[in-house]
């Protein structure tokens, strides 16, 4: 699966944009049911 498939799926994440070319992503998420520790291990 791809990376934002998998991290879309998790939840608290609102939403993400992922740029293979740049090689970076940006995550939106809610800090009352996920954090940035939690999302990095998925």
């Amino acid at each position: 699966q791809s990376i934002e498939g998998v991290i879309s799926k998790k939840a608290g994440v609102k939403s993400i944009r992922v740029s293979l070319a740049n090689g970076n992503g940006t995550v939106e998420y809610d800090p009352l049911l996920t954090s940035p520790e939690t999302l990095r291990k998925a």
